[in-house]
């Protein structure tokens, strides 16, 4: 299966607010707005608390009335099957799409179908980066490798750690630790930049 990407442009700007909703801007320096008039907003737009669950509604809507089924264990990889045995499997996170497809007839149709509802940027060619991680693909050997080594470059350089020594075991063999050896208060600068670097 070939591996594509896809990214929609403005996404919290193409739902519709929900008709019970009133929400009202304050517009720009240069606009003016008649006397006892407000400026009500059709449209979400970025900021607006609920931005993200009404662009996820809007799209998932889309992919159900599209044919494509959401996966119970995830509901934001959705599969497509046709009857002439080609699948396309997409994973969601925000406004990227990662394609998985057998057929690039099915992808084409399914990204101008896509377009013609929302703006986006399509790939046509194999993923090489997606989400800050690199991919790596072997047809040979039939293998997909994740590559993270940017993030850890600039985990590195973030934590002034360039120049530091890998080794095997981050600690001394055999070193034992007690909970005596914890603070009693939690210094929560010390906290914040460890789970930075954790993660």
């Amino acid at each position: 299966m070939k591996l594509v990407t896809f990214d929609i442009k403005g996404a919290f700007m193409v739902s519709e607010t929900a008709e019970d909703q009133n929400l009202y801007i304050q517009l720009p320096k240069g606009y003016k707005v008649p006397e006892g008039m407000t400026a009500k907003l059709d449209y979400m737009l970025y900021g607006c608390r609920d931005s993200a669950r009404k662009f996820w509604e809007t799209l998932s809507t889309w992919m159900e009335q599209y044919g494509f089924e959401a996966v119970n264990a995830d509901k934001t990889l959705f599969r497509l099957k046709h009857d002439d045995g080609t699948v396309m499997i997409v994973a969601l996170y925000v406004d990227e799409g990662l394609v998985a497809h057998n057929s690039y007839e099915q992808y084409t149709k399914f990204i101008k179908a896509l377009s013609e509802r929302f703006e986006l940027r399509a790939e046509s060619t194999e993923v090489t980066w997606y989400l800050g991680v690199g991919v790596e693909r072997n047809w040979d050997q039939k293998t997909i490798k994740l590559v993270q080594t940017q993030y850890v470059n600039n985990l590195l350089a973030w934590f002034n750690m360039t120049d530091c020594n890998p080794v095997l075991t981050p600690m001394e063999v055999g070193q034992r630790l007690l909970s005596t050896d914890c603070p009693d208060v939690v210094d929560k600068a010390n906290l914040k930049e460890y789970q930075q670097l954790v993660g």
